[in-house]
């Protein structure tokens, strides 16, 4: 320090620097305070830029500051180099924005951005560092990015912060819970136990508590609308943290699609209290706006909110949420209890004049996602009831209307009109971070990167707002590909300091240092490309983004493998779309047929080459052949091929369509759903059951016969091309059209069949002529001569010797001989999983079981890997590999098996159990056979056929012990079919007349299920016609304390009161209830496999078998008496509808009176519905919305409900069309089903809305209840009509086709015999639940229900 000079004093330098300063500028001194504002700013400016502009950019080295004297230089880097070791903790910790904070504050001019020494230019400078550019699809011609560049993946940074912070501010629901199955040992328990009692070892026993599991489970579901994209990265780091935080037992993540749909089991979960759900949207997407999608959207929001805590985590920073479609309003939240479901918030909102929601409407929170906001959200969720929380929530009423109209067009405003309202809304951070951007091209990615390099505390909320502040505009290119509108670039610079716009390479290496760290740590997010002399990129015309090291280039470099075209012909793909390919090499394809189907077996050749053919959309298999090579090849491949179009065989596959496209002929087969012989003879030694060998020589004799009568030949013989359906049914597959005919060929086929059969019996394809029947050790003894007999002649020269061959392999009596000798595999699913092999009962372990049943639920088809891996573990317990775990299963099941039973294929594995006994298989041909006896009136024939299918059953529950989801839902769906056959037999008791048998059954059925409420229905009549009134009525009022309202089993009730007050010699008609169907309401009875279990026509309760009608020979009586009184009973139940009718509001036409002549006593039986009332009828309106029209549109009108009647091939008999002021009213007769006339509506409406001039149309089905005397009549409740018209008016559709709720039930929900009769998402329900509708678009233009039947 030098030494001080005597003299006087120094003034303050503060007084002064303000003397000078009032001196200079010729006025007022300033103030000490304006001094110190004014020195604190020069402080935090930025120091001017020493180098030229265009220096740095263009990468030359700034210029060396002049050599310092030696003590000062060492000095100066000794000082350095301590600063930059004390500091190289800090850097590691905070990472390089705080690094390059530091740097900054340390850095003097002619220093390295990075806080080098000085007179010494940045480390990072010297290395050679690559440039970063964004592809373009298009570059401009004669500028750099015209150059060859390299794509590359890189990384982006995070865009949640404070990853730690959130997952603590969860903790509150880090709770444990009692696990509702498993249990452990209680150690302590144990030892108290064992010393207090103090007995011996042998008497010591473990004392047991529950496991111990955590408390929740979380939902994360993510809007997929068309602004989300921007936020997924954000999904894919929350489900990382949250998933990462050991807060919840299992973090699901569920897609939300605009439509308002939820994909997968999301929109369905349970009501346990140990589930919340967390949905991230911005709240700008279609479906939370009126409409449809909005409809169905708020509804599903509203069912979770009922069923458990719900909040959304909005992106958006909190001053963008009064412009989304779901604004909050903050107030204080508190729950009534743990995990309450959000519908049961009390919410208080901090402004009490702000308007309120309707009574009953669900409050919803809404939550950035920060450590704040979640930490509330958690405390209010684990709260015990009471306390209130500070928050924000939503209310979940309607969807807001479309806003299009009272929002600014941002496209009309000029560049300094965006700039200023962008200035005047957005956040400081915001409005920096725009400027800054305008430097560069605003792709997403490049945002993130230059926000981290140029803000200290970087916010997805900050991005947002340059997002939707109205600078930007979308253009072509991936998810976040933005470019500013024009002039707000350059107006946006003019706001950036000189001395930022200057620094561009500083910006350059603080975003490529970011790159650098994360490389090799982090996957890449978004293509970048780098100049390469090899490549074949194109770059955009603007500058780099970024500038990293070699090593960074190295580690992101993506090496992409050279595209293969396909090998599927482009033009065969108009028609043909592939899904699949069946083979690796590509010459087999699974496909879709979208064309005309010109093959339909109905169709005349000219009809087929029509101008409208039949659509299809079928699944097909597709085989490419060797290209052609010469017309005579081509014409003998189309001549073979168009005979093979025209040949059906049951053993051999249907030929769609073949022809030659380009150069490659192929050929269309149907797919069929089964397994190759060469995949069941894989694995073991290729041995077979002896009846499925005899049966497969059977049938491929008898394909090979009809294929030469008709000219051909296969080609190509092997077990590869033969496929086995489920039922053992043999097709022979892969022909080879291309082929020369001749007898060499024909016989070259008949040496490969006996080949393929060969190595089913002896393991050997080319044993030594003649055959030695020693060596066909896998048949029987009794068939080893004959076979070897078969082979000898099969092998021989002579055509006429090879035709004894065949007929010799299909000598029918060979079968029953192998069935006889065979000792089949016995499996049992409908109770204990059980497999009886000829030695002895089977021992499997718990998990082979799993796989077991799973195969056995969809035997003879293969189940693939991934459905194997969801049905035999649940969600969080997979084994780390599930693919080997599955192969050590499968390999122990075929030991255990035997051979010739597992098949294995490259996609899954398949159990073929068509020679071997399977009691699903059993049941299913039992059903069908009773489901023909009833039909042909031998009831009792099906009465000991429905008895037989349930003597299948054993005492426990099917697949007991068996785990997995597959076999809880397959047991579940077991059970149900067991119930619906009893009630079956029960119903066929009750029209044998087997009343005591009935009623025993089914007092003991209604024991165990009291709450079917078809069982308790046929007690009733059973016990009725026992003359048993008092019990039943004891029976009916127990069901009716219970709170049952089912209308049928009111009717009984209130007629068996009647009864039991008067007595009355002869008794009411009740056919009409004992034969009256399953409730509507009763679950379904289906066998379906895992998710979807074993196909087959195995019958609902109500959807297979129609009602059971009284045999006439033993009713005659009962019908002469009955005969009297039909007439007036119609006419009082016509009158009591016409009644129930006017009150509500409607006013039929007046009837005709009937006047009965004695000729209408000779006329035929009535319909059955006539001696089958069950109590309910159907009623349909067809409504113009429009309001009054004129005549000729009423009739218009009503010659399109005449059409749709006529179309539904219903009897005149059993409707009455009314017309009535408000549009025609269609009056369906009792029992009859409303399905036909619903179908032809929804499929005949688009083709004639047409006729109406435009005008909309609605139509709306429901039904009425009445009672047996005709009197009472009323509505089982309609749709509400305002909830219709809002939904007409929100659609671009010209018809409504509404049902009403309980009329949705009973004919659309219900499943037949082959499912549900319409698709399950033709109709959506309306807003307030109160029915469900269809939209029909008018102008002929198909609907979605084209595919209905």
């Amino acid at each position: 320090m030098p030494t001080d000079r005597p003299g006087t004093p120094d003034p303050p330098p503060l007084p002064l620097l303000a003397d000078l300063l009032g001196r200079a500028a010729t006025g007022a001194r300033p103030t000490p305070l304006e001094l110190a504002e004014l020195l604190w700013l020069a402080g935090h400016m930025e120091p001017p830029e020493q180098d030229p502009p265009d220096g740095p950019a263009s990468g030359t080295r700034p210029a060396e500051p002049p050599p310092a004297p030696e003590g000062t230089r060492e000095q100066g880097q000794e000082g350095d180099g301590q600063r930059e070791r004390d500091r190289k903790p800090e850097r590691d910790r905070h990472g390089d924005r705080e690094r390059d904070r530091d740097g900054d504050r340390d850095r003097g001019p002619g220093r390295g951005p990075w806080g080098d020494g000085p007179g010494r230019p940045s480390t990072r400078s010297e290395a050679p560092r690559t440039p970063l550019r964004l592809p373009s699809p298009a570059p401009a011609p004669g500028t750099s990015a015209a150059q060859p560049h390299s794509a590359l993946l890189a990384p982006a940074p995070p865009m949640l912060r404070h990853t730690l912070a959130l997952q603590r501010a969860l903790r509150p629901l880090k709770r444990r819970a009692d696990a509702p199955v498993g249990h452990e040992v209680d150690e302590a328990a144990t030892a108290d136990r064992i010393a207090r009692l103090g007995a011996g070892p042998e008497w010591w026993l473990p004392v047991l508590r529950p496991v111990r599991e955590r408390w929740l489970r979380l939902h994360l579901v993510h809007d997929a609308g068309p602004t989300m994209p921007v936020w997924r990265p954000l999904v894919r780091e929350l489900q990382a943290a949250l998933a990462q935080s050991g807060v919840f037992r299992t973090v699901t993540l569920h897609r939300a699609d605009p439509d308002g749909t939820v994909r997968g089991d999301g929109a369905q979960i349970p009501a346990d209290g140990r589930t919340v759900m967390l949905l991230i949207s911005d709240c700008m997407g279609p479906q939370w706006r009126a409409g449809p999608d909005g409809v169905r959207w708020f509804a599903t929001l509203r069912r979770w909110a009922r069923r458990a805590p719900l909040a959304v985590l909005q992106p958006l920073p909190e001053q963008l949420w009064r412009d989304t479609a779901l604004p909050p309003v903050p107030g204080r939240l508190s729950a009534p209890h743990r995990a309450a479901p959000s519908a049961s918030l009390a919410f208080t909102p901090y402004d009490t004049a702000a308007p309120r929601a309707p009574e009953g409407t669900a409050h919803v929170p809404v939550l950035e996602p920060g450590p704040e906001w979640l930490a509330n959200w958690a405390a209010l969720v684990a709260s015990p009831g009471g306390t209130p929380y500070p928050g924000a929530a939503a209310a979940l009423h309607r969807p807001l209307p479309a806003d299009a109209d009272d929002r600014t067009d941002v496209a009309r405003l000029s560049p300094e009109e965006l700039v200023l309202r962008f200035r005047a809304s957005a956040s400081p951070q915001a409005y920096r971070l725009a400027g800054h951007l305008a430097l560069g091209r605003p792709d997403l990615p490049v945002m993130r990167l230059v926000q981290a390099a140029v803000e200290p505390d970087p916010r997805p909320q900050h991005l947002a707002e340059v997002i939707l502040g109205g600078l930007l505009t979308t253009v072509a290119g991936p998810p976040g590909s933005y470019a500013f509108r024009p002039g707000v670039r350059e107006l946006l610079l003019r706001g950036l300091p000189r001395t930022a716009r200057n620094r561009t390479h500083d910006l350059l290496l603080r975003t490529g240092g970011l790159i650098d760290d994360r490389a090799g740590r982090s996957p890449g997010e978004f293509r970048a490309l780098i100049p390469s002399r090899k490549g074949t990129e194109r770059a955009g015309p603007s500058e780099s983004f970024a500038t990293i090291s070699e090593e960074s280039v190295r580690q992101l470099t993506v090496r992409e493998r050279p595209s293969v075209p396909s090998p599927f012909p482009p033009g065969l793909g108009a028609r043909y779309r592939p899904t699949r390919r069946l083979t690796p090499s590509g010459r087999i394809w699974l496909a879709e047929d979208t064309g005309p189907d010109r093959t339909a077996p109905d169709r005349t050749p000219a009809d087929r080459t029509a101008a409208h053919p039949v659509p299809t959309n079928r699944t097909v298999a597709i085989r490419l052949h060797d290209p052609a090579t010469g017309p005579a090849a081509r014409q003998t491949f189309l001549r073979n091929a168009r005979r093979l179009t025209r040949l059906s065989h049951p053993n051999l596959v249907t030929v769609l369509d073949a022809g030659i496209e380009g150069d490659v002929p192929y050929v269309v087969m149907e797919h069929l759903d089964g397994i190759a012989l060469g995949a069941l003879t894989r694995s073991g030694d290729g041995r077979l059951p002896v009846p499925l060998t005899v049966s497969v020589g059977a049938q491929l004799a008898r394909a090979l016969t009809a294929l030469h009568r008709a000219g051909l030949a296969h080609g190509g013989l092997e077990a590869s091309r033969v496929v086995l359906l489920p039922d053992g049914t043999v097709r022979l597959s892969l022909f080879e059209p291309a082929l020369a005919l001749g007898p060499g060929a024909r016989s070259a086929d008949l040496r490969a069949l006996c080949e393929v059969l060969l190595r089913l019996t002896s393991g050997t394809s080319r044993p030594a002529v003649p055959v030695d029947s020693r060596r066909l050790h896998r048949l029987p003894t009794a068939l080893r001569i004959h076979y070897a007999h078969a082979f000898d002649q099969l092998l021989s020269p002579s055509p006429a010797a090879q035709a004894r061959g065949l007929d010799l392999l299909g000598d029918p009596a060979l079968l029953a001989r192998a069935g006889e000798a065979y000792a089949p595999r016995r499996y049992r699913a409908l109770g204990p999983l059980r497999v009886g092999l000829p030695d002895g009962p089977a021992d499997l372990p718990r998990d082979v079981r799993a796989l077991l049943a799973m195969l056995l639920l969809k035997h003879g088809r293969t189940v693939t890997h991934e459905e194997l891996r969801w049905g035999l573990w649940d969600p969080g317990n997979e084994p780390r590999n599930p693919r080997s775990e599955t192969t050590r299963l499968a390999k122990r099941l075929a030991e255990i098996l035997g051979p010739g039973v597992l098949a294995t294929a490259a996609h899954g594995y398949a159990l073929h159990t068509s020679a071997d006994e399977l009691d699903l298989v059993r049941c299913d041909e039992l059903v069908r056979r009773a489901d023909a006896a009833r039909l042909e009136g031998a009831l009792a024939e099906a009465h000991d056929l429905v008895s037989g299918a349930l003597s299948l059953w054993g005492d426990a529950e099917p697949l007991a012990g068996v785990p997995g989801p597959a076999a809880r839902t397959a047991r579940t769906r077991l059970l149900r079919l067991r119930l619906a056959l009893h009630t079956k037999r029960a119903e066929l008791d009750l029209v044998l007349g087997e009343y005591d048998r009935a009623a025993a059954e089914l007092s003991g059925l209604l024991r165990a299920h009291p709450h079917r409420e078809d069982f308790r229905r046929l007690c009733l009549i059973a016990l009725r016609r026992q003359g048993r009134v008092e019990e039943a009525l004891e029976v009916y009022e127990e069901y009716e304390l219970s709170g049952g309202r089912s209308p049928a089993l009111t009717a009984l009730g209130r007629e068996l009161r009647e009864e039991y007050a008067e007595p009355v010699d002869d008794a009411p008609p009740w056919t009409e209830y004992e034969q009256r169907p399953v409730e509507p309401g009763a679950p379904e009875s289906t066998v379906s496999a895992p998710d979807e279990l074993p196909e087959g026509p195995f019958p609902t309760e109500d959807g297979l078998w129609t009602p059971l009608l009284d045999d006439d020979a033993e009713h005659d009586t009962a019908q002469a008496r009955a005969e009297a009184d039909e007439r007036e009973e119609r006419a009082e139940s016509r009158a009591a509808l016409r009644e129930a009718m006017r009150a509500e509001g409607l006013e039929p036409e007046p009837e005709l009176d009937e006047d009965p002549g004695p000729e209408e006593e000779e006329e035929p039986d009535e319909p059955p519905w006539i001696d089958f009332d069950t109590g309910f009828r159907a009623c349909a309106r067809y409504t113009l919305a429009d309001g009054p029209v004129d005549r000729d549109a009423r009739a218009a009108l009503h010659g399109l409900v005449t059409e749709l009647l006529a179309d539904s091939g219903a009897d005149a008999a059993a409707y009455e069309l009314v017309d009535e002021p408000g549009g025609p009213l269609v009056l369906l007769a009792p029992r009859a089903e409303a399905a036909p006339l619903l179908r032809a509506t929804v499929e005949g409406l688009p083709g004639r809305l047409a006729r109406l001039a435009g005008l909309r149309l609605r139509i709306e089905f429901w039904q009425v209840e009445f009672g047996l005397d005709g009197n009472g009549e009323q509505s089982l409740g309609r749709a509400d009509a305002d909830a219709v018209g809002a939904v007409l008016d929100a659609s671009a559709a010209q018809a409504v086709v509404v049902l009403s709720d309980s009329l949705y039930y009973d004919e659309v929900r219900e499943e037949g015999q082959y499912g549900p009769a319409f698709p399950p998402d033709l109709f959506r329900p309306l807003a307030d639940d109160t029915g469900w509708y269809h939209l029909v678009e008018g102008g002929g233009r198909p609907g979605p229900a084209a595919d209905l039947r």
